[in-house]
């Protein structure tokens, strides 16, 4: 479940997932991520790796101004 706060006139809305990724899958994932026109940003990021493939947990942070 995501996790919600707010901070100076900020909301944050936090989700971690889990998954399971080539190198190159995970790094286009983070991309679009990162060219999404929304306000995200990948907080943290915990891989391992098994042969060709990543498995791990990712946070995610969204955040917009508050409405007063």
């Amino acid at each position: 479940l995501p996790e919600f706060s707010s901070v100076s006139g900020w909301l944050f809305s936090t989700q971690s997932i889990r998954f399971k990724a080539t190198p190159r899958n995970l790094l286009l994932f983070l991309e679009q991520v990162e060219n999404d026109t929304h306000r995200l940003e990948t907080v943290s990021i915990s891989t391992n790796t098994a042969r060709k493939e990543l498995t791990g947990t990712l946070s995610i942070t969204g955040f917009s101004k508050e409405e007063p």
